[in-house]
């Protein structure tokens, strides 16, 4: 874990850690931004924010269950009282493990499921209810309607066409129009929206380093933003001698604990809140004055921005995603979500079928759900010896035994385990298996570090092509691939790990 982050003027973000590699404090270019105070099991449960601080709770199975934002700290033990509270939240949730109702300063908002985890109902505290229905391979449906080829061509009042490659081209909406342009390796180049074109620029590895608007009247840019990376996460972003520098609580977190604004010469640092889902639901300056609070829809549409008129600009929305204002869309790394739509890209998935037989689809919820590089996860059913406190690692690092000998023997009672983790690209393959006392988890494998023995490799198994590939065949491939198999060596930190 870095232990701190200069950029090329000199500001420096620093991480004070303990262990192996717990947080306890972050400072920005010499100004605290947070001091943390963690559980035995290491997980947050007090942050100081400015004159704020923020208290958190979870349940048995390791959910959050409420959370406390007072001014000062607080001298007494448990749950602060909520008349001590400046913002109070409450989160419960289903047998399994799904979240059914969250209480805020704002009322209480309702979640319902189907049996497989997919999002049929939210029952806004503010707003009107929505309601979803899914067929088979997840797309978002009107309730007797078909989706051919997993590509959506009409929603409410949208509709959309696609080029030969699977890429959105156009979004009507009503009567006005947005032209959509994609280069080879899957890049959105420009939008046309009216008079206004948008053009886009990546760097070598993908990550959009450059956008800018221009009208049909102007040659100059009416407006022009430049990003700066760090690995896969939005460090900073300029727009003419404005710049927000975001503020990162570890080396893992797709969502930033608070920014640091430099405008008209002055620089102030802000604090994100943020819900089970990493979802931001309000911003606060040190002064602990609220400057952003905004109401989601379930899918990641902001429904209302209640800071009010030139207020603070926050644009980012479900984990790795950030708002384009010219577009309406969310630029989610490797793809762009269309938060219009429930849980859909725009364009397939890079990784393939790695991802799930849809290409296009977000996941069953974006509630206890995160896709942050705009890829799919792969989900396991911990053993009984298994915690994930602990993280998750391999029976027998550095056994060298092939994919092929783990997929034949790996059920048998006598197996003595070897250096893979057997994990699943499909949530309806780990549910399945799930024996009684069970928990389904998730991670994303670029999170996985080395082992003990030093090893890191990542196998998937998940088609007939790449389990031959790997040298399966016969049962062994069968197996491997009607379970959507992917097989990880090393280790899985905790905090890499999500309870589905």
């Amino acid at each position: 874990n870095p232990e701190s982050l200069t950029l090329p003027d000199g500001r420096k973000t620093e991480w004070l850690m303990y262990g192996s590699g717990h947080v306890q404090g972050i400072r920005y270019n010499g100004r605290l931004v947070s001091d943390i105070t963690r559980d035995g099991l290491h997980r947050e449960i007090i942050r100081s924010q400015g004159a704020l601080t923020q208290y958190s709770g979870y349940t048995r199975s390791g959910q959050m269950a409420w959370q406390r934002i007072i001014r000062g700290e607080y001298a007494g033990s448990g749950i602060p009282p909520e008349a001590e509270s400046e913002n109070r939240k409450d989160w419960r949730y289903s047998a399994d493990g799904e979240l059914i109702m969250e209480t805020g300063p704002h009322g209480a908002e309702l979640y319902d499921y189907d049996r497989a985890g997919w999002l049929r109902s939210h029952s806004p505290a503010q707003g009107v209810q929505e309601r979803f229905h899914w067929d088979k391979a997840g797309n978002p449906v009107n309730e007797y309607e078909t989706v051919a080829d997993n590509r959506v061509r009409a929603w409410g009042k949208y509709r959309y066409e696609y080029d030969e490659w699977g890429q959105v081209i156009l979004r009507g909406e009503g009567r006005s129009e947005k032209t959509l342009a994609w280069d080879a390796d899957g890049h959105l180049l420009r939008v046309i929206s009216g008079d206004r074109t948008t053009h886009y620029r990546y760097d070598a590895l993908g990550r959009r380093t450059h956008k800018v608007t221009r009208t049909d009247m102007q040659d100059r840019a009416e407006n022009e933003t430049h990003f700066l990376w760090q690995g896969t996460r939005l460090l900073e972003e300029r727009t003419g001698e404005s710049r927000k520098t975001y503020i990162y609580g570890d080396a893992r977190s797709p969502v930033p604990v608070a920014c640091a604004e430099r405008r008209a010469g002055r620089e102030e640092i802000y604090h994100y809140q943020t819900d089970p889902s990493l979802r931001i639901r309000t911003v606060t300056d040190e002064t602990g004055k609220v400057v952003w609070d905004g109401c989601w829809q379930a899918w990641g549409r902001m429904q209302a921005d209640l800071s009010g008129p030139g207020g603070f600009e926050q644009n980012l929305r479900l984990a790795g995603q950030y708002y384009d204002r010219e577009s309406g869309l969310h630029y989610n790394l490797f793809r762009y979500y269309d938060p219009d739509v429930p849980g859909r890209f725009l364009s397939s998935d890079p990784i393939g079928l790695a991802g799930g037989i849809n290409l296009y689809r977000y996941a069953p919820n974006a509630l206890g759900w995160i896709d942050p590089l705009g890829l799919i996860k792969v989900f396991r059913n911990l053993r009984a010896d298994e915690s994930v406190s602990d993280g998750l690692s391999a029976k027998a690092p550095g056994r060298g035994m092939s994919a092929a000998g783990h997929v034949r023997n790996g059920s048998k009672s006598t197996f003595k385990g070897s250096q893979f983790i057997s994990t699943t690209t499909s949530e309806e393959v780990a549910r399945q298996y799930r024996g009684p006392g069970q928990t389904t988890v998730t991670f994303d494998t670029d999170n996985v570090i080395p082992d003990a023995k030093g090893n890191r490799s990542i196998i998937d198994l998940s088609t007939t092509e790449k389990a031959t590939e790997a040298g399966l065949k016969g049962p062994a491939s069968n197996y491997a691939t009607s379970s959507s198999e992917v097989l990880v060596e090393g280790h899985v930190p905790p905090d890499a790990i999500t309870t589905c």
